[in-house]
Order: C-alpha cells, then structure tokens, then sequence
C-alpha cells in the first residue's frame, strides 16, 4: 500500500453541525424514550385513561363494565399483548365501580 499523503484530517465544528436551531423543540420526537427529555408520561396517560373510564361508568347506571375488545381493554387497564390478538376473545378487563380494572 503507498501512502502518498499521510497528514492528517482535521474535522472542524461546523463539520459536524447538524444544522438545527436547538432554541425550538424537536421537529418530530416521537414517543420512544430518550434520557435527555420526557415525551410521553406513560403513567400519567393510564391514570388520564383509567380516571376517565371510571367516571363514566360512575355518571351511568351501570355497575361495572366488561370490555372484550383489545382496543378498549388496552383504553382501559394500560395492556396489550400484540397485534396478532386483535381477533381473538379470550381477553377482557372487568372494570367495577369501586377498583382497579381486573384482567
């Protein structure tokens, strides 16, 4: 191997400038989670869901509530188990008016 130029490179800052101005927010964060800022407050939006779930079964005349679809039992108890269980009955979550939603 001949090496005719053997200096070496010097990487400059505005090499390696991204380009963005850091005074404004991200353009597009996303939801997974980073260590230098927090998107989304997972447990805060299971309490949001849960507060609201309780509420309206509070404000009808029902006793409690028995979701079987995978959308709302995720709405209300915070779980999922994949897509491959969106056809399948053999989930639910009873929410009662006095506690925690029982899966």
């Amino acid at each position: 191997m001949n090496v005719t130029n053997c200096e070496p490179t010097v990487v400059k800052a505005e090499d390696i400038e991204p380009g963005f101005n850091w005074d404004r927010a991200i353009p597009a964060p996303g939801h997974s989670a980073v260590d230098f800022e927090e998107r989304v407050n997972f447990r805060h939006l299971h309490n949001y869901r849960l507060a609201r779930s309780k509420q309206a079964l509070a404000d009808s005349d029902l006793g409690a509530i028995l979701c079987l679809d995978a959308n709302n039992l995720r709405y209300i108890s915070g779980t999922a188990i994949g897509e491959w269980s969106r056809d399948k009955m053999s989930r639910y979550a009873l929410l009662t008016g006095n506690g925690d939603p029982h899966i």
